[in-house]
C-alpha cells in the first residue's frame, strides 16, 4: 500500500507468498492530497489527507475490502474533516 501526493491515488501491490510484489492496482483517494494510511484490527484502511494544503483542512477517509476485488479499497467515510 502507498498513497501518492501528486496523483491524489492510493497504490495497492499484491504480495505473493514468496515475498514476490505484484503489478499495483491504482484507485483515486477520496480525499485531496493523501500522506499517509493505518490499518486497523478489522483490516480497514484510514488515509490522511492534507486538502491541497489548506490551513485548517486536513481529512481522513476510511476504506475497508471485498473479497472479491481484495486490491481495490471501497470507501466508507469520505474526507472527514479532522479539525
Amino acid at each position: 500500500m502507498v498513497t501518492e501526493k501528486n496523483t491524489n491515488r492510493i497504490g495497492t501491490y499484491p504480495v505473493a507468498a514468496d515475498g514476490t510484489v505484484g503489478p499495483p492496482t491504482f484507485t483515486a483517494s477520496a480525499g485531496e492530497t493523501p500522506f499517509g494510511f493505518a490499518f486497523d484490527r478489522r483490516n480497514r484502511l484510514f488515509v490522511s489527507e492534507a486538502a491541497g494544503g489548506a490551513a485548517h483542512g486536513s481529512t481522513t477517509s476510511s476504506y475497508r475490502f471485498d473479497d472479491d476485488a481484495p486490491a481495490r479499497p471501497l470507501v466508507v467515510s469520505p474526507a472527514v474533516a479532522t479539525t
